[in-house]
């Protein structure tokens, strides 16, 4: 694609049996490391009351990584709660989609999220079989509940990583990314 762009790119489910394709605005690309990232805007209205899982995925990761994982598709799910007194949100987080660790260095990375509501935040591994990862942390690297990785990477190269953050209330959103 090219900057400034509009890219159909794949689709949303929303869990409540509908779906949406949706493309993206390009708005930064690295030809050299071969990603792109871009925004989109999604609007949904929900049949009912209820706990909602909102998915995304798409295939497929870029090629190169460690640990299996090259080529797989990404699969990343938020939950939506729909009415309810109070109303709850999920979780929110601006990981970056690259996050640069220093080889045989040891690294301390938070990964930024807040709760729209206060709520506070719990973080986890995502299971592969909710990431779509054939292999869930790269070797050595630990996340503590804080949202806190500490990882001394020990082979040159790129590995995917998936978080699963979880509000007090048990809404949640997972954001995949690479290390």
């Amino acid at each position: 694609p090219a900057l400034n762009t509009v890219t159909p790119i794949s689709s949303f489910t929303f869990g409540d049996a509908t779906a949406t394709s949706y493309s993206l605005l390009i708005t930064s690309i690295n030809p050299t490391e071969d990603w792109f990232t871009g925004v989109t805007t999604i609007k949904h209205k929900y049949p009912a009351n209820g706990t909602y899982i909102f998915q995304y995925s798409d295939c497929c990761r870029i090629g190169g990584l460690l640990d299996g994982n090259s080529g797989l598709s990404q699969l990343m799910q938020t939950s939506v709660t729909v009415g309810g007194t109070p109303q709850n949100n999920s979780p929110v987080t601006t990981v970056p989609a690259i996050v640069n660790f220093q080889l045989n260095t040891p690294n301390t990375f938070t990964i930024p999220g807040y709760d729209p509501d206060g709520d506070a935040l719990t973080f986890s591994i995502t299971p592969t079989a909710n990431s779509g990862l054939t292999t869930s942390t790269p070797p050595g690297l630990t996340l503590s509940s804080a949202g806190v990785i500490n990882w001394t990477p020990t082979v040159a190269g790129l590995s995917a990583f998936s978080v699963k953050i979880t509000d007090s209330k048990g809404d949640y959103t997972t954001v995949d990314f690479i290390l």
